[in-house]
């Protein structure tokens, strides 16, 4: 007979797991981590002319703000005037 060896395929148990058991989380709480700083290597002087840069921009944008707020306000008072002679 050429097969007379008959392999079995094993069965597995309803409890044994083909799987390795998955590794448990730390149970130590570590510190959270510190906050970012993309600027560390930049040096002083650029640091405060940039600064200086980006402050007198910010003011200007907030300038920029308030004469857009007073034209879109004159803008909303001819509208509204419109809507009553209606």
């Amino acid at each position: 007979m050429l097969f007379s060896k008959m392999t079995s395929i094993p069965t597995l148990n309803p409890d044994e797991n083909p799987e390795p058991p998955k590794k448990k989380r730390r149970e130590t709480v570590s510190k959270p981590r510190a906050p970012a700083r993309p600027y560390k290597r930049l040096d002083a002087a650029v640091l405060e002319s940039r600064l200086k840069e980006l402050n007198k921009k910010l003011a200007v944008m907030r300038s920029k703000v308030i004469l857009l707020e007073d034209r879109l306000e004159g803008h909303d008072n001819e509208a509204t005037l419109r809507q009553a002679e209606i």
